[in-house]
């Protein structure tokens, strides 16, 4: 075979192609050698595709082979046969192995199967055990059996080591030990065998699925809690791991390398254990304790990992005891018992039965329950005990009160009756004392009067009848008085009983009262943690840039913070930050709306869009399309399903199909107009009141909606139109059928051009008149050039790690794509691709394109907002209680459809109230003077001011052509750089600004240092300071030439200077600005890269990166007496701010962190880690502000403890403008810039109800 041969053919047939018989005829004489005959009723295409993918596999002009069957370029390639691998090295092959070697006992009749794929490093099913520690012994193959049509792994060895006898016994070792362990959580063995050229491979189970690696990681990017409900099926998976470890214990086999990535967990739940090539086999007479120790403890290493989601840093856990509180006691116990020597697990059963104990909730072998331990388990296991105790007291203390309520009225009664009796006993006395009257005077009468004897006697006997009378009630009486003393003493005893009843029911209150009292103090206890816990993942998550999941946890914490009735100055200054960065509900423009109950679709919108959603009924075979606005909805039924829709001017153009025609129907508000296509529609595009439709026999024809008329056709395919595109003069048309391109003269209905596409096409539109450009179905976006070649260009490639896309859209010349993992791409006008990962966009679909905005929405119903240009978020993500199903955006506001049948108006972000200032994109120097006012330079001599409309207006003329500019000091001054000379112009508030000053070439504006109290500016050059007073120049030579990168630092009260010049060894030389006197100059041994002032110490803080050293860097203090002292930064800068508040260094890091460094005590605190490179530090609000500026956007932080108070505010932010106090953000947008002061940031102008109506909506 020739291979110049081939490489001509294969350029010929590039550049102008043949016919697939006459191709196929010469590609088999180079490949034969010579010209041979062929059947030529073969399949003609799979032939070339047979030998194409023969030349492929050989790397014989693989690069011109990809470019005309570019799907090869996916295609694995099975390596080369071993025999010819020993030859291409020049070493024989490995003698046969020896009878006694197990290949006659063990699966001598397998065959190797095939076809294979070799596993790499970065497929989806290797793991970390079986690529670095399983492989050393050879290579794994994905193969397929097929007698039993599955797919299985096959371990082959790699002959190619010096060992190979050892090396064989070692790989034959690892099968019969996998293979002898039958257990359904260790990999099986299905085979072991040896190759034609005597190479021994065996065959096993394929563990589909992932690592127990990969499990941890997921499973701490979703908790929120450690508890027994969150771990249950992590502790599931290491019980299965102990059983399988104790099995193999079981047979005398100890695994010695066991980790999280030699476990693989299956879809369904199996579980795996692997990689048992280093295991050990002992004897049963050898003591096996320290083998059964390393293994206990990597199954606890594995727990530690489940719980930490980290590795220990040891197998003494030392770490265990800084672990967070947050891990229960019962878990810690199980680390700590299975970690020390002395152990009470006897065998890894014992470790099991202890982890299932904690699932069940029932005592550990490994911790010994408190008191309140025991108590809090025995009531979760005795609810209705519980509850039982507690129904009985409420009823015991309820017979008390009724008891004690019924002795105080027999009380009382009792007291009546005694009243009683005294009365009757009085009577009776009295009655008793007339008697006696009586009796006196019937003595009388009997002496004085005989003659009245008769009738005495008779009154005496009625007067002892009265006395026996009254002898009887005396008797009486004294019975009554005997039972009122009893009934008395009963009484008083009742009340003593009852006394003790009221004793006994205080008791049992003031019990009652301490257990409220208890469970209120328990209530804040976790109400407090519920705040800390959320706070510490709110702060975490913004500084690792997930706006999204602090958004969630910010509603979370916002009720339990705010209470019932929240003031504005109870509301936390993040939470109030978040809701200055929202989009917030507004319930006055809330309407109902019917949406459909079945699966509908929705319609992408644009800016002034309404929102469409339609629902196909195939039992009407009719499509129902609703248009819904605040002020009304109207729906339609179509005939059909709608296959193409358009919008132009207020107006709906749909194409739908019946079954032998399609219908197109105009929909203006409520009125409707229909009209018919010859034959049914297949693609379609829009120009205006005209539609170009390609039908399902070929035809591609126009058809007017303002006459509702079809034209002739203007041509005719040989397949079906699959898209169409035109062009922005209108005077082309591309069509595409099956994997054909072709351009089409509009105004001569002849074909221009024909392109031979590589796969079919899913879009297609002309970013100019010269080219044309497709989405394929792979996702790739390619550009055919209309130049006398037909050049194609590739402008997109989607991410091998991110593939399948899921929705497209389009505005004006910017064309989206949206991939399933959150990849957001855009197409410029030019094709050029910018990309970017979203967190909260996984299996997303756009909802509305516009030039400022693309909302998207997530599967959740979550919506991002995103500004195209840059592709970031420019506000936080729009959540509602119930998922959003459609969005438009007019203006200021956005119109949401929810699932529950609501139409919502949200109003924007109150930090997008910024001042905005109109610049066009292509300006790439903009400088701020002192009022915020841009400048640009718009002619060769003249620098302009810049309106908020974006007009223009002079602000200062030069009378040479001006080389370059820059504000100086806060944008009190600019400087004008010529050819000949450097002018400072001095902003005036009046615009009448004139040069104050001018300057040598040589000067280095970098040197700028401005002290406004004294009104002095100093500037130097290599030999020359500069001190610039009033319109005075006054200048002063260096003591020697400083040759380095010039800086000067005043100090706070004007009476010090310090000039540095900084290279591998720097100079620092103090001046006196009373007398402008040079100090002694001091050498320092490296790099100076930024110097402070201290007023406390009255020291200059100078940062030095040292020559013999890349890391290191040094703390240097000078004193105003010249003393010098040094200390070791603890981190390497890469920027740092000084705050005179707290005398400490604010440092960001080149690892991405954030830490302050005392410079009185030399410590530095906690790093806090970042997610993006500090681009700048400021501090402003007398210092207690920091802004973090990044790439990506800009973070507000507390200067003391380094909280958020703001979410990331994403966008492209130029370096923070400060102005005395005040400090503004500068964010640059396609349109220009906006400014933000910090107050807007940090929403302290929200009203309180505008911050609830956030956290409730």
């Amino acid at each position: 075979m020739n291979d110049a041969t081939l490489k001509a053919l294969l350029e010929r047939h590039l550049a102008s192609p043949l016919t697939d018989i006459n191709f196929l005829r010469e590609l088999n004489t180079v490949a034969q050698g010579s010209e041979q005959k062929f059947d030529e009723t073969l399949d003609i295409q799979a032939e070339i595709d047979r030998i194409l993918m023969e030349f492929y596999a050989e790397q014989n002009n693989a690069d011109l082979i990809v470019q005309i069957k570019p799907h090869l370029s996916s295609t694995t390639i099975n390596p080369a046969p071993r025999s010819h691998h020993n030859e291409v090295h020049g070493k024989s092959t490995i003698a046969p192995v020896s009878d006694e070697s197990p290949q006659l006992t063990i699966g001598a009749t397998i065959s190797r199967p095939s076809p294979l794929e070799r596993i790499e490093a970065n497929t989806i099913y290797s793991t970390k055990s079986l690529m670095n520690e399983t492989l050393d012994l050879g290579d794994a193959w994905l193969a397929t059996d097929d007698i039993l049509d599955r797919q299985i792994l096959l371990r082959e060895l790699d002959t190619q080591s010096d060992r190979e006898s050892e090396a064989v016994q070692q790989f034959v070792r690892e099968a019969q030990i996998a293979g002898q362990l039958e257990h359904p959580n260790i990999l099986p063995v299905y085979s072991l065998a040896w190759s034609e050229d005597n190479s021994p491979y065996y065959t096993m189970k394929f563990p589909e699925g992932i690592t127990l690696s990969q499990h941890i990681e997921v499973l701490h990017e979703n908790i929120l809690l450690i508890n027994r409900s969150s771990l249950r099926q992590s502790i599931n998976i290491l019980l299965s791991v102990c059983n399988a470890i104790s099995y193999a214990h079981s047979r005398g086999v100890y695994h010695g390398q066991l980790s999280a990535d030699s476990i693989s967990l299956g879809e369904f739940g199996e579980v795996m254990v692997m990689n048992w090539s280093n295991a050990v086999i002992m004897e049963t007479d050898r003591d096996s304790t320290e083998l059964l120790e390393k293994d206990r403890k990597a199954i606890a290493s594995l727990l530690y990992e489940l719980i930490m989601g980290v590795a220990p840093d040891s197998e003494n856990m030392s770490g265990l005891a800084s672990a967070p509180a947050k891990i229960p006691a019962e878990l810690k116990s199980i680390l700590r018992e299975a970690f020390v020597d002395q152990t009470r697990y006897r065998n890894l059963l014992d470790l099991a039965s202890d982890l299932r104990s904690y699932q069940n909730d029932q005592p550990l072998i490994a911790h010994d329950d408190t008191f309140v331990e025991s108590v809090s388990r025995w009531t979760r296991h005795h609810p209705i005990h519980v509850l039982f105790g507690t129904v009985t007291m409420v009823l015991l203390t309820f017979s008390l009160l009724t008891e004690t309520f019924i002795l105080r009225r027999a009380t009382n009664e009792l007291q009546e009756v005694l009243t009683n009796t005294k009365a009757i006993t009085r009577q009776l006395i009295d009655a008793n004392q007339l008697i006696s009257q009586e009796r006196i005077t019937q003595e009388k009468a009997t002496s004085t009067a005989l003659n009245a004897m008769t009738e005495a006697n008779v009154q005496l006997e009625a007067a002892r009848e009265n006395t026996q009378a009254a002898l009887r009630q005396r008797d009486i009486t004294r019975q009554l008085q005997s039972k009122s003393k009893t009934l008395r003493k009963q009484a008083e005893v009742d009340y003593a009983e009852a006394l003790k009843q009221d004793n006994l029911a205080l008791t049992l209150l003031e019990q009652a009262e301490e257990a409220n009292i208890a469970a209120r103090n328990a209530t804040l206890l976790i109400r407090k943690q519920s705040i800390t816990t959320l706070q510490h993942q709110i702060t975490n998550q913004l500084l690792l840039g997930r706006n999204d999941l602090a958004l969630q946890n910010a509603r979370a914490l916002y009720p339990i913070l705010a209470g019932n009735s929240p003031t504005s100055g109870e509301t936390p200054p993040l939470l109030r930050a978040f809701a200055s960065y929202s989009y917030i509900d507004r319930p006055e423009k809330q309407t109902p709306i019917a949406l459909p109950v079945r699966n509908f679709d929705h319609w992408q919108t644009s800016p002034g869009n309404p929102i469409v959603v339609t629902e196909f009924l195939p039992n009407k075979a009719t499509t129902q399309l609703h248009i819904i606005e605040p002020h009304q909805q109207v729906t339609h039924d179509i005939p059909g399903k709608i296959e193409c829709h358009f919008r132009n001017d207020g107006s709906i153009t749909t194409i739908s199909n019946n079954e032998s025609e399609g219908i197109v129907a105009v929909i203006r508000g409520a009125d409707i107009t229909f009209g018919r296509l010859p034959s049914r529609c297949i693609s379609a595009t829009s120009a205006k009141d005209l539609l170009y439709v390609g039908l399902t026999d070929g035809r591609v024809t126009t058809y007017s909606t303002k006459d509702l008329v079809t034209s002739s056709p203007i041509t005719t395919l040989p397949g079906e139109p699959k898209c169409l595109a035109i062009s922005p003069d209108r005077q082309l048309l591309a069509c595409n059928f099956e994997t054909t391109l072709q351009i089409i003269n509009l105004n001569t209905n002849t074909i221009e051009r024909s392109f031979s596409l590589p796969s079919e096409c899913q879009q297609l539109w002309f970013p100019s008149d010269k080219s044309v450009a497709l989405l394929t179905d792979q996702y790739y976006v390619n550009e055919f050039l209309f130049d006398e070649t037909g050049t194609r260009r590739i402008r997109y490639r989607p991410p091998s790690s991110d593939h399948q896309l899921v929705d497209y859209s389009w505005h004006a010349d910017n064309h989206f794509l949206l991939f399933a993992k959150g990849t957001l791409v855009r197409l410029t006008k030019t094709l050029s691709a910018k990309s970017t990962s979203l967190h909260n966009a996984v299996h997303a679909r756009f909802l509305h394109a516009g030039p400022n905005n693309v909302l998207i929405r997530n599967r959740d119903g979550v919506v991002s907002s995103v500004e195209p240009a840059t592709l970031l978020p420019n506000s936080n993500p729009i959540i509602l209680k119930s998922p959003i199903v459609a969005a438009s955006k007019a203006g200021r506001t956005i119109t949401l459809a929810t699932s529950d049948g609501f139409l919502r108006q949200l109003q924007q972000p109150l930090n997008s109230d910024s001042r905005h200032i109109i610049i066009s994109p292509k300006t790439e120097q903009v400088e701020l003077t002192s009022t915020l006012t841009p400048l640009i330079k718009t002619s060769e001599n003249t620098v302009s001011q810049v309106l908020p409309d974006g007009k223009t207006i002079p602000f200062y003329q030069h009378p040479s052509p001006i080389k370059s500019y820059r504000s100086l000091g806060d944008g009190a001054y600019v400087a004008i750089k010529d050819g000949r000379q450097i002018t400072i112009v001095k902003v005036n508030e009046r615009g009448d600004n004139q040069p104050s000053h001018t300057l040598p070439l040589d000067v280095q504006l970098d040197t700028f240092a401005h002290h406004s109290d004294t009104d002095t500016i100093l500037l130097s050059s290599a030999d020359t300071l500069y001190h610039l007073i009033g319109s005075q120049t006054y200048t002063y030579t260096h003591p020697k030439t400083l040759d380095g990168v010039l800086s000067i630092t005043i100090s706070r009260n004007g009476l010090k200077a310090l000039i540095v010049s900084s290279e591998e060894s720097s100079i620092a030389i103090p001046i006196s600005l009373e007398k402008f006197n040079y100090s002694p100059a001091h050498e320092f041994d490296g790099f100076i890269r930024d110097v402070f002032w201290c007023s406390e110490r009255e020291s200059f803080l100078l940062i030095s990166s040292r020559r013999d050293s890349t890391i290191r860097q040094d703390l240097i203090e000078l004193n105003t007496k010249g003393d010098v002292t040094s200390a070791t930064l603890p981190h390497q800068v890469k920027h740092v701010i000084f705050n005179p508040q707290q005398n400490d260094l604010i440092i960001a890091t080149t690892g991405k962190q954030l830490l302050r460094y005392s410079t009185t005590t030399k410590q530095a605190t906690t790093p806090i880690q970042l997610t993006h490179y500090t681009e700048h530090l400021q501090l402003a609000e007398d210092n207690r502000i920091l802004i973090l500026t990044a790439k990506k956007g800009t973070l507000v932080l507390d200067s003391q403890t380094l909280a958020p108070l703001t979410p990331i505010f994403e966008g492209r932010f130029l370096r923070p403008a400060l102005r005395g106090n005040v400090c503004n953000v500068i964010k640059r947008t396609t349109s220009g810039l906006t400014i933000t002061d910090i107050p807007t940031l940090l929403g302290n102008g929200m009203q309180t109800e505008t911050i609830d109506r956030l956290y409730q909506q």
